[in-house]
């Protein structure tokens, strides 16, 4: 896929199996490294793995792959394809050696990997467009392939696709794409899905190798793609909702500053005036005490019982010699008067405790 890719500048050419060489500069990418080919989420830790993970599983020896070669580190890749030497023999004439190849550009697997027939442009097939590119798989496209699609599984899905509808070698003239069998039916076309979304089959090769040469066309190339600009849309549009949400929250911070300065007086206050409620509390609890009917019989008791012990020893004293008849009398009288008094009172709330409410 053209979106996932960069191109470098230098020209390559392979040699086919009959002597032929065909130019496969359109397939020398721009190393991962470059910052052209850097997407917003290149340095993901995440993303990162996961491509770790898609190289592993694809390099792993499995019965539906051939041996997978690995031509540049964790970048460019390469398998031979298995056509079966009958299907050679009955093609109309034979069949060059075919590799298949398997460039990751920067962004993958957030963008989807450029698979393409080696030698270009040597044998045509549906699913080969014109500059060697496989573009009729429906995961090889822009709005078909995910960073969860297994690479394994698409590599091994074109190889099989070429291996039972082989390709047939391309003529020097204009040909029509064919199969060498002749009842196989084409591949069942997808809805709304083209086979060449970049329009790359209408550029000549040297348009071609000029925008694979200079990096601005090629950016140019590639924002223009309609599944890249969308997400770098969403992507403005957030952060702009972010910034606004931001400013917003930002504008509020006098107005919270200010209720959380209110809201500690308020707990500040709150705390005083409990205590001054636990105090009264107690004050109240203490006075009410105080008229509590058992509380009173037993002040009563006790005043009786005082006036008592004080005439007795008003008697005692004036047996003694003490206190003479006059002051005796007076005292002796007084006294006794306010004990029949609170005994009185004693025995009548004794027995009525509710006169005292």
């Amino acid at each position: 896929m053209f979106a996932a890719l960069g191109f470098g500048g230098q020209t390559a050419t392979t040699t086919s199996a009959d002597g032929g060489t065909a130019s496969s500069s359109l397939y020398s990418m721009l190393s991962p490294t470059s910052p052209s080919a850097q997407g917003p989420s290149g340095g993901s830790s995440a993303i990162q793995e996961l491509r770790k993970k898609q190289i592993a599983t694809l390099l792993a020896p499995t019965p539906t792959l051939p041996p997978v070669r690995e031509l540049e580190r964790d970048a460019l890749f390469e398998l031979d394809l298995p056509i079966p030497p009958s299907a050679a023999a009955a093609a109309s004439s034979p069949l060059p050696r075919l590799a298949l190849q398997i460039r990751l550009g920067a962004s993958f697997p957030e963008l989807a990997p450029v698979v393409s027939i080696v030698p270009a442009r040597a044998v045509t097939h549906p699913w080969i467009g014109a500059s060697g590119l496989i573009t009729g798989h429906e995961r090889l496209t822009a709005t078909g392939w995910s960073p969860q699609t297994s690479l394994a599984r698409v590599v091994a899905e074109v190889v099989r696709e070429l291996v039972e509808r082989n390709p047939v070698r391309a003529a020097r003239g204009p040909v029509q794409p064919s199969f060498s069998s002749q009842n196989a039916a084409p591949p069942p076309q997808q809805s709304g899905y083209s086979s060449d979304p970049y329009g790359l089959d209408k550029l000549s090769l040297e348009e071609l190798e000029e925008i694979m040469n200079d990096e601005r066309a090629f950016e140019q190339l590639l924002l223009s793609q309609p599944h890249v600009q969308e997400p770098r849309r969403r992507r403005q549009e957030l952060i702009s909702s972010n910034e606004q949400i931001a400013r917003q929250n930002l504008a509020y911070e006098t107005q919270i500053e200010a209720a959380r300065a209110s809201l500690k007086e308020q707990q500040a206050l709150q705390a005083e005036q409990r205590r001054q409620y636990d105090a009264n509390t107690r004050t109240y609890q203490d006075e009410l005490l105080r008229f509590a009917p058992d509380y009173l019989i037993s002040r009563i008791r006790a005043g009786a019982t005082e006036s008592d012990e004080l005439s007795e020893s008003i008697a005692q004293s004036f047996l003694d010699g003490k206190t003479s008849v006059e002051d005796f009398q007076k005292s002796y009288r007084e006294t006794r008067k306010v004990y029949h008094q609170r005994a009185l009172r004693l025995e009548r709330a004794t027995r009525n405790p509710s006169i005292l409410e």
